[in-house]
């Protein structure tokens, strides 16, 4: 019996032995090939580095936001090349990790597999935990190399972004826009990198991968569920595709069809060229509110109460709300298809005079002649009179007007001949048809003389009315007539006459006395 029990003892002991040295084999096998992988990575990546410095103007290009220059071609290699340091880092704990779990594996430590699994638990933890360290090193790095690349490039790179003349954002405003935006971006990698580090983590223990499930459901579950989401989702998506492509087509014909119209190379009887913009504007507002219309039922969460309560909500405060702007429309529809006036008409609407600059579908806009613009809106417009100088003013003319008083003892010939001369002296005053002259009214002291002058320049006309005005102070200074306001107090005995005696001729005799012009617009 004690022979049997030495002999087991001895093969035991054996054994172990012979499990030692083969550990031992294992272990100075895994080192050497561990420490050849490493002086390869050493040796590789150094040389890796230097051969993308040579080559960064064909492997690197700017980042550019449209004519501006975001980040550099230098500050896109800098960026790579830090990555690649951070891949080296990685791979090299890799390497060592696994060199490490060989050895610990081929060891004959016991024979409960509690303290290899504990070992082999912790020493993953703690790579895991290095790792993490590693990419939140390199995190914050990057972090720190966008701010500073960002600040450098502000007032040079970084411009303010303006349409026409008018700045959207300056500068600044962009440049702080992107920090923040640089901030985020490392908040939410930061975030991830600590949340996978402590799921896995806590998943290498028996007595924490409850936890880990836990942590693993918190993110798994919205995301299958978003995913099992859009996959239910994906017909009524094809359904909707389908109706924007048809409808972006269909208002594609609809604009080329008005737009041939505008241009005249089609025409409908009746229909107006000015119309087809207008026209066409409804007509997209129909079919975009039809396509609208379609596509709801299709939209994820459409039939619940929650959503139907919402668009009934906002539709009462869009009815609600948008009363007078739905009465500019209508109106502004009516005002397009009456044809009152077109863009560029010289206009006055109730006491606002002007050349119309924009007629759209809520207001009508006017340049007065004081460069004032002055905004309608179309209900208005609708409920006064509306005058349009420039109608009629392309074919047979716009007749501007003047008056004037003169006094009995000058002849009514000449002072029509003196007004005809002062009109055909002025610019843009038409030849023909020709100025005229109207007597409308016999006054206590004055007869009123009232000048009528044809012209195609509606926009014009108070510059040419001012001008006709002068040419009239001109015509009758150069005749010898004075320009005052007499008045006569006269006695009556009965002996005198206010006509003047005829001479030999038989034509009155010329008056001494002054007479008076008063001109009114």
């Amino acid at each position: 019996m004690d022979s049997l029990i030495t002999s087991i003892l001895s093969a035991a002991q054996n054994t172990a032995t012979s499990q030692l040295i083969t550990a031992l084999g294992v272990a100075l096998l895994v080192t050497t090939v561990a420490g050849l992988i490493l002086w390869i990575i050493r040796w590789t990546f150094p040389r890796l580095y230097r051969y993308i410095a040579r080559q960064k103007e064909y492997l690197f290009s700017d980042i550019t936001i449209g004519s501006y220059r975001l980040i550099s071609k230098d500050s896109m290699m800098i960026a790579f090349l830090t990555v690649l340091k951070g891949v080296r880092v990685i791979v090299s704990l890799i390497v060592i990790y696994t060199a490490v779990i060989l050895i610990i594996e081929s060891l004959p430590l016991t024979s409960s597999l509690d303290v290899r699994g504990i070992i082999i638990s912790s020493v993953t933890a703690f790579f895991l935990l290095l790792m993490a360290r590693f990419i939140m090193s390199g995190i914050f790095s990057m972090h720190r190399f966008f701010v500073r690349n960002i600040h450098q490039q502000t007032g040079t790179t970084i411009q303010p972004v303006a349409i026409r003349s008018v700045e959207i954002f300056s500068a600044a405003r962009i440049t702080e826009l992107l920090l923040v935006l640089n901030s985020m971006v490392r908040f939410i990698l930061s975030v991830t990198t600590v949340y996978a580090t402590l799921t896995l983590v806590f998943g290498l223990f028996a007595f924490s991968k409850k936890w880990s499930m836990a942590l693993l459901d918190y993110t798994m579950n919205p995301l299958r569920l978003i995913f099992v989401s859009f996959v239910n989702f994906l017909p009524d998506l094809i359904a909707i595709i389908v109706i924007i492509t048809v409808t972006r087509y269909l208002l594609t014909f609809i604009q080329f069809l008005f737009r041939e119209v505008e241009k005249g190379t089609i025409s409908f009887t009746g229909f107006y060229k000015e119309w087809s913009i207008p026209t066409y504007k409804i007509v997209r507002f129909l079919v975009l509110a039809f396509a609208v219309v379609v596509i709801f039922p299709y939209l994820p969460g459409s039939d619940t109460p929650f959503f139907q309560g919402i668009s009934v909500f906002l539709g009462i405060l869009i009815s609600f709300g948008s009363t007078s702007a739905v009465s500019n429309f209508i109106s502004g529809t009516l005002v397009t298809y009456m044809r009152p006036f077109r863009i560029g008409d010289r206009v006055r609407i109730a006491d606002t005079e002007g050349d119309v600059i924009e007629k759209s579908l809520l207001v009508t806009r006017l340049r007065t002649i004081k460069n004032v613009e002055v905004t309608i809106p179309n209900s208005m417009v609708l409920g006064s009179h509306i005058i349009n100088y420039s109608v009629n003013s392309r074919e047979s003319g716009l007749i501007l007007n003047t008056t004037a008083t003169i006094g009995y003892d000058v002849p009514w010939n000449t002072v029509h001949q003196l007004l005809i001369t002062a009109a055909e002296k002025t610019q843009y005053i038409l030849q023909n048809p020709k100025p005229f002259v109207l007597q409308t009214a016999l006054n206590d002291f004055s007869v009123v003389y009232e000048i009528n002058a044809y012209t195609s320049n509606a926009n014009l006309m108070a510059n040419i009315s001012s001008e006709l005005r002068q040419n009239i102070q001109n015509e009758f200074n150069a005749a010898g007539v004075e320009i005052l306001s007499p008045h006569f107090i006269a006695l009556r005995d009965g002996t005198a006459s206010t006509v003047r005696p005829k001479d030999k001729s038989g034509k009155n005799a010329p008056s001494g006395i002054t007479v008076n012009v008063r001109s009114k617009k």
